[in-house]
């Protein structure tokens, strides 16, 4: 069985026991945020922690961002350092002997320079813009528009549909401004996807999480792109392990993948979750 952790719980462990029947994974993004966090001595022994007990542990890490997945399903073409600096800033952190050795860190990857304030202020900025997104939409929907959301009876096709029409809108933005859906490049895009499905949990997620938060006017909160970014990562195993209260958001019967908490986690499998 292969268990993914998302941040919220790899923050929390403790230990992880041999268990062969056990696979647990993460991911460069649950890596990223507990980086991006690092704000104080406190934070800094805190995760410094985390992380060296995630290299300890025998955990699988995905060395993938969302970003690179989801350029890469398409076929895009992708110049990307981000990843490979999350990975060495790790390396640093766990090397590190204080909290400002840490913050005097400073490497070049690819032309990019990248320092401890580097990964804050990118988690800042992403959060703002997800934010601002999704509470854009919803203060221009009238109450009559989100009553007929909150009546619609999201189906599986009718989620389907939404979700390609979310897949025909990345594409045409990937391409470039002008494009249309009959450019040969639209169609290896979406050939290409078709073979490698890997992101229907996280696009169906967006679809269903997105439509609750209209209906109902709920604002994003800080964290909800970073949220649904871990679904990304889902196809990959068999349980998603979380205690975010995000994902009771959306309906566990549209996915082919178990959400369990982290206390479920350890009836199941007997590893250390603090």
């Amino acid at each position: 069985m292969k268990f993914y952790f998302d941040t919220n719980c790899i923050r929390k462990i403790t230990r992880l026991n041999e268990c062969s029947d056990c696979t647990v994974l993460a991911s460069q993004l649950s890596v990223f945020e507990t980086i991006s966090g690092i704000n104080s001595e406190l934070e800094y022994l805190k995760r410094k922690n985390v992380l060296s007990k995630i290299q300890e542990s025998g955990i699988k890490i995905i060395w993938e961002s969302p970003k690179t997945i989801m350029t890469r399903v398409f076929g895009f073409d992708l110049e990307d350092t981000d990843v490979e600096a999350t990975r060495k800033m790790m390396d640093e952190i766990v090397l590190s002997k204080n909290y400002q050795d840490l913050k005097d860190v400073r490497f070049n990857l690819g032309g990019e320079d990248y320092t401890l304030e580097t990964f804050i202020e990118y988690d800042y900025n992403f959060s703002l813009s997800t934010k601002s997104v999704i509470n854009s939409a919803i203060s221009v929907m009238t109450k009559e528009q989100r009553k007929e959301e909150r009546d619609l009876d999201l189906t599986p096709c009718l989620v389907q549909l939404r979700t390609e029409i979310m897949l025909r809108d990345f594409i045409l933005n990937q391409l470039g401004a002008g494009s249309t859906i009959d450019d040969p490049r639209y169609s290896r895009a979406l050939a290409k996807y078709s073979n490698d499905d890997q992101i229907n949990i996280y696009l169906k997620a967006i679809v269903l999480g997105i439509s609750k938060a209209l209906s109902e006017s709920q604002l994003a909160g800080a964290n909800d792109g970073f949220d649904y970014g871990h679904l990304i990562y889902a196809s990959r195993a068999d349980y998603f392990v979380s205690d975010d209260k995000f994902y009771k958001r959306i309906k566990p019967g549209f996915f082919d993948i178990s959400f369990i908490t982290g206390e479920e986690y350890i009836n199941m499998c007997g590893r250390g979750i603090a």
